[in-house]
């Protein structure tokens, strides 16, 4: 059954709004409404800069299990859709410049810390990359490794390594888990308006994370363009006081979301109503993904 209803209120003249309604009696679940009020109202207070437009929530309410927020319409173009794009589009990616995009996501990390302290959202440290990864090994890795389509991608060896490593990097991941993270950067998630600014849309998921997981989140979204993802990585360096810790969050980042992206590869790869052409275009995809795994795993940083 559908939770989540997106409906868009035409009222012509600038007056258009979404409507956004949650049917959800899980308490977790129903909490990320809540969330997503919370930030955009943080956002338009808290933001203030040219590179990011923050759409006003104007009301929202709750009864039993029906929760809905109403907000303005924004105009624009979407990064793209993941169950077609698998990524950010070209389309869009001609669109958006690197450099503003990597300065709005230091824009609203480096919102004032007093501020963004008062919000209520869970800590990504440890814990969390260790349930992601324990999922993504049991439903992914496990059965991929075995796969006749696994033509020395990745190995077993190389999975006990990864496990090694967050289990090392634990005490480092926990301490830094206090930038403000979108944690959900999918192109049906980001927005360019006509006059150019970049708009993050649902923030239900937002949390405390390290600096990087929002930047490899895009840099890795950007498959299709190795120049404008590296362009926007090095304007995202450029703002950026400790590279050098920065890069082993970055290197710990990748490895996660990489995981994941081939996860959501693999598992279209493998549904009968895929059709053939479409998961060809999947397994390069996953390819590259697992490319760039083995290429942070076998050295510090990146």
């Amino acid at each position: 059954m559908k939770s989540v209803f997106l409906i868009i209120l035409l009222g012509g003249g600038g007056n258009d709004r979404v409507l956004k309604i949650r049917l959800q009696n899980d308490r977790e679940v129903a909490r990320d409404l809540d969330r997503e009020v919370e930030l955009f109202r943080f956002l338009e207070k808290n933001v203030s800069t040219n590179k990011i437009s923050v759409p006003p929530v104007l009301t929202f309410g709750k009864y039993r299990n029906l929760q809905w927020y109403l907000r303005r319409y924004q105009d624009g173009t979407l990064a793209g859709q993941m169950k077609d794009d698998h990524g950010f589009s070209k389309k869009f990616l001609d669109k958006v410049f690197p450099r503003e995009f990597a300065e709005a996501i230091s824009d609203y990390q480096n919102c004032d810390l007093k501020e963004v302290r008062k919000l209520r959202l869970h800590y990504h440290g440890n814990w969390w990359y260790r349930r992601d990864f324990d999922f993504y090994r049991k439903n992914f890795l496990a059965g991929f490794i075995r796969s006749d389509l696994n033509d020395n991608f990745l190995s077993k060896g190389e999975v006990e390594e990864i496990d090694e490593l967050l289990k090392k990097s634990g005490k480092l991941l926990d301490r830094e888990a206090k930038y403000l993270c979108h944690g959900d950067l999918y192109p049906n998630n980001v927005l360019i308006t006509p006059e150019g600014k970049i708009v993050f849309l649902d923030w239900g998921i937002s949390n405390f994370n390290n600096p990087a997981f929002d930047v490899a989140f895009v840099y890795l979204g950007a498959w299709r363009s190795k120049k404008w993802r590296e362009d926007f990585l090095k304007h995202y360096l450029m703002r950026q006081k400790n590279r050098k810790n920065f890069a082993e969050f970055f290197r710990l980042s990748l490895i996660s979301l990489t995981i994941r992206f081939s996860g959501h590869c693999w598992r279209h790869i493998k549904d009968e109503k895929t059709p053939e052409a479409e998961k060809n275009k999947l397994f390069s995809v996953l390819k590259n993904h697992l490319k760039i795994l083995r290429t942070v795993l076998r050295k510090s940083g990146y």
